[in-house]
């Protein structure tokens, strides 16, 4: 999929999903692109924020941070993990590395989803990353069934991580 939306905010990106699965734009304001599988258990999105949005300050007072300080701040592990309306949280882990030859992070958790009737226990994995002065943040969500996910994690892991290698930022190879 490639996206040049308004939503992506004039980042230009490739990234390839499995043919079997369904996307359509997001919804919220930040959320380039959603996808599905075809049993709807595994589903993955794209938001992408202007790094003075996501500190909630102006362009011209992000300018005056010293770069590394705001990647520290914005690919935090505890502020990464605020963000969502996860509760009960368990098995965390937390990797800063480079994705797409960028600074980012990957953070997955497991925990519990409530909203209005429904809850469901789920199996996080994110994937945030740094590019000039963009925040994008890859997740994919996979709805636990019948027991715990253990035995069945490391695929997801693999499998997102296959996903995740497809992504290409465009205009760094202009």
């Amino acid at each position: 999929m490639s996206n040049q939306s308004v939503k992506s905010k004039g980042l230009n990106f490739n990234i390839e999903y499995p043919l079997s699965w369904t996307m359509r734009e997001g919804k919220q304001p930040n959320i380039v692109m959603y996808a599905k599988d075809f049993s709807g258990r595994i589903s993955s999105s794209i938001t992408i924020k202007l790094i003075w949005d996501a500190l909630n300050i102006g362009k011209t007072e992000y300018e005056d941070f010293p770069r590394n300080e705001v990647v520290d701040f914005l690919l935090d592990q505890d502020r990464l993990l605020q963000g969502h309306p996860i509760q009960n949280v368990s098995n965390v882990n937390y990797l800063k590395t480079s994705i797409a030859g960028c600074q980012g992070s990957i953070l997955e958790f497991e925990g519990e989803f409530h909203s209005l009737d429904n809850n469901f226990d789920i199996y996080y994995r994110f994937y945030s990353l740094i590019h000039e002065q963009y925040i994008i943040i890859s997740s994919f969500q996979v709805h636990k069934q019948n027991g715990n996910l253990s035995d069945e994690k490391q695929a997801y892991r693999d499998f997102f991580n296959a996903i995740m290698n497809t992504l290409i930022i465009n205009e760094k190879y202009t």
